[in-house]
């Protein structure tokens, strides 16, 4: 066999070894970038046997990993979102996930009908005399080549459904949050695409100059962040325990990226090993939920765990445009006229 090996020409030999250093380096590289995309990991894993916590949008992606671990550490978790189905399926996945102290029920929600949301906090004041957590993560998003449309009140829905729907629940279910002991949570699933928000965002708050999906989704995760930095604001001068804070979750491989136009549906297949998964998606959403107060900057943006930068259009980022857009969007929640600019 010696001889054999020998015989062979040393381009051969050269050319093999060339190419088993590219497989080597390649899948280095590949791993290197796997372990870059999945981005910081929670650390905190407390007890949290008679603790409530709501989540909508908790029967997929983000929200159902969140909700299996909040349960799997002891809190009745009460899984939001709009389909009876999937709803009951969460359910029972997150009750299969849950210890011994902890649960899970369900919550039938739209968040773009105020009718709705109205309704399902008032089932939760009913059924609970208090509340822990509560993490605003369902979402919509429109992609390239979708027209605008409207909710059932005339509000664009993305905006609807993002923004106006998450202030109206958290607002009913205030009460709830200040009476609970320890340091109770409003959570809000942003994301980085409120880069992409409009400058113009205060003066075509219904998007009616529709360009692109991605401004008009932009807008709704800035309002997020928006609605975050002004409710922690107010919290703070009441001298409440309640806190919020606002975070990117990362690019995570959910219903939202696997609904993409079709002809963009090779990248997407392309950026696979790139998009975090559900669960690591869910991370940071974990680290607001459990870390202890001392590691958290209320008020503020995380990403991978870590606080972060503000980005997008930096005039709206004023404490004082904050609350302009809280104190618009409330009045706009509750009576259900949309307003175009504020």
């Amino acid at each position: 066999m010696a001889a054999a090996a020998s015989s062979l020409p040393a381009w051969a030999t050269s050319t093999g070894a060339v190419a088993a250093g590219a497989v080597v380096l390649g899948a280095a590289a590949l791993y290197g970038a796997r372990q870059w995309a999945a981005g910081g990991k929670n650390i905190h894993h407390p007890a949290l046997t008679g603790k409530v916590a709501l989540i909508t949008g908790a029967n997929t992606g983000i929200g159902l990993e969140t909700a299996q671990e909040l349960a799997r550490l002891g809190a009745r978790v009460i899984v939001a979102g709009r389909s009876a189905d999937k709803v009951k399926a969460a359910v029972a996945k997150v009750q299969a996930s849950a210890s011994s102290g902890g649960g899970a029920e369900e919550l039938i929600v739209d968040l773009s009908d105020r009718a709705s949301v109205e309704r399902a906090a008032a089932k939760v004041a009913e059924t609970h005399s208090k509340l822990d957590l509560l993490v605003n993560n369902a979402g919509i998003m429109f992609t390239v080549g979708r027209d605008r449309t409207e909710g059932p009140d005339g509000f664009e829905e993305q905006f609807q459904t993002n923004v106006i729907g998450h202030v109206l629940l958290t607002e009913k279910l205030l009460p709830l949050l200040e009476k609970a002991g320890g340091s109770p949570r409003v959570i809000n699933v942003a994301s980085l695409a409120h880069e992409s928000a409009s400058p113009k965002m205060f003066e075509d708050l219904q998007s009616k100059d529709w360009k692109l999906p991605m401004t008009a989704y932009g807008n709704s995760k800035l309002g997020n962040m928006l609605h975050a930095r002004a409710l922690n604001a107010r919290l703070v001068k009441k001298g409440s325990r309640v806190r919020a804070y606002s975070l990117h979750p990362g690019v995570v491989n959910t219903e939202l990226v696997r609904n993409s136009p079709a002809f963009l549906t090779v990248f997407v297949w392309i950026g696979q090993l790139l998009l975090k998964s559900p669960w690591e998606g869910a991370q940071t959403s974990l680290h607001l939920c459990l870390a202890p107060d001392s590691e958290l900057t209320p008020g503020a943006y995380y990403a991978d765990c870590k606080e972060a930068s503000y980005g997008g259009p930096a005039g709206l980022w004023t404490d004082e445009r904050a609350e302009t857009f809280l104190a618009a969007t409330e009045a706009m929640a509750r009576t259900g006229i949309p307003q175009d600019r504020i």
